[in-house]
């Protein structure tokens, strides 16, 4: 007999979940209307909500969100590019991998903090900086994920022919294949039916 579920069974991740978020917002807002902890360090998630909702409507959260869009879009577009070709290139070729490698794990263990000194001197502070950013955060992993198709030979041992013979003949192909799709045929044939049938209380 199939049990169903009921409502709290099938939702219960998105019932424990939602309750735990808004228990810790209910909180939250209590702590902030208590002044418990001063405003210089903490809001309130409706005077969140509020100012939210006014930056988007009348102030310039709008233009700040495409801006950073088109920023990353534009990062994590050439950091695909450069990470696919560049790891499947690695991955065909091996002499190209080890020129690649020393200067590839050496920047990928530099920490990014490190470099932004770096990197605000080589772009500025406009959107050149930020786009570089999104790239070096997306490439790596891209190119890391890349690296794993190598293309691997696997030596096979071949069998010298005599008198013009293949090694694929009918005995050792097309009788095994034969056999093969008879054992399949007879296992689809014995294979056991059953039908699951739900029963109430009033026997139907």
């Amino acid at each position: 007999m199939i049990k169903r579920q009921s409502f709290y069974e099938r939702h219960e991740g998105l019932i424990l979940g939602g309750s735990a978020v808004l228990v810790v917002l209910v909180l939250w807002e209590y702590i902030w209307i208590k002044q418990w902890v001063s405003p210089l360090f903490f809001s309130g998630p409706l005077e969140i909500a509020k100012q939210f909702w006014y930056l988007l409507t009348e102030g310039s959260l709008r233009a700040d969100i495409l801006f950073s869009g088109k920023n990353f879009i534009l990062g994590l577009t050439a950091a695909t590019i450069a990470g696919v070709v560049l790891g499947v290139l690695i991955g065909w070729y091996k002499k190209i991998r080890l020129i690649f490698d020393p200067f590839l794990n050496a920047l990928y263990a530099t920490p990014r903090l490190a470099m932004m000194p770096l990197i605000i001197i080589w772009f500025g502070t406009d959107w050149k900086s930020k786009v570089f950013i999104v790239f070096l955060s997306s490439f790596f992993p891209i190119l890391v994920k890349m690296r794993g198709y190598k293309v691997l030979e696997t030596p096979v041992k071949h069998s010298p022919r005599f008198a013009g013979t293949a090694k694929y003949g009918f005995s050792n192909r097309a009788l095994r294949a034969f056999i093969d799709l008879l054992g399949i045929r007879w296992m689809k044939e014995r294979y056991l039916r059953y039908q699951a049938t739900e029963v109430t209380r009033n026997g139907r």
